[in-house]
């Protein structure tokens, strides 16, 4: 399993961004979590069978935003992880 961590900035607090991203990933089989940061970025740790599909969800994120979000810059870089997920969840 490849993990990753990715960094959303952007108007991604407080518009439903956490609930978008679990959808996507429930629907991608991505497993991980996501959490809003205190510096207003969304911050998520994704696990996936491939590099193609943290690339198609990654871009899935950019694309299919509703008009109410903005992502204005989104990072995504490989990470060690000794926990391996089994499902995708919001962290509050």
């Amino acid at each position: 399993m490849n993990s990753y961590e990715i960094l959303v900035s952007g108007r991604v607090q407080g518009v439903g961004f956490r609930m978008y991203a679990k959808q996507l990933a429930d629907r991608q089989q991505v497993y991980g979590t996501v959490r809003n940061l205190s510096d207003g970025h969304v911050k998520i740790i994704a696990q996936t069978d491939s590099a193609e599909q943290i690339q198609t969800f990654c871009q899935a994120l950019k694309d299919m935003q509703p008009r109410y979000m903005r992502i204005e810059d989104l990072t995504c870089q490989s990470i060690t992880l000794d926990k391996t997920y089994q499902d995708f969840q919001i962290v509050y």
